[in-house]
């Protein structure tokens, strides 16, 4: 599907405590299934979106609605998100034993203002002891730039 951005005269009120008034929003859709069996954070094919910001007093909500499942083998599972080609530590989604069919989602993190452009990405990665980790198709990488 590839990324699209809009502009919107909405107002944002979350049940994370953000509110103000919503600016832009870009997204990027996962749009077949990617899997790794690396044990460090991989970046995920269609998870990763170029944004520059319209004002650098607004903030970010950066997320990524979708999930992430194990693979064939016992072990578990990762996720983290990454800003500006850091790791975002406060957005690791991970079990390192999840059962057979287990989902887990993906993190989100508020991104306070910058200048220029910068890269956002969804990350995963496989446990030790897990043979593969899976991102599932259709996952999609948002960023939703608001004013405080």
């Amino acid at each position: 599907m590839g990324t699209i951005t809009r502009t919107l005269a909405n107002n944002l009120t979350t049940g994370l405590g953000i509110s103000g008034k919503v600016v832009a929003v870009s997204t990027a859709e996962q749009t077949s299934s990617f899997e790794t069996s690396n044990n460090s954070y991989t970046d995920v094919t269609g998870l990763s979106l170029d944004y520059t910001m319209q004002s650098s007093s607004n903030k970010i909500l950066f997320t990524i609605h979708g999930s992430t499942q194990r693979g064939s083998q016992d072990g578990g599972t990762g996720s983290v998100l990454e800003f500006d080609n850091s790791e975002i530590y406060e957005t690791i989604v991970e079990d390192p034993a999840c059962a057979d069919n287990t989902y887990l989602p993906y993190g989100s993190a508020i991104i306070d203002g910058y200048s220029g452009s910068k890269n956002f990405k969804g990350k995963i990665r496989s446990t030790p002891g897990n043979s593969k980790c899976i991102s599932r198709p259709g996952s999609t990488l948002t960023v939703i730039e608001y004013t405080p």
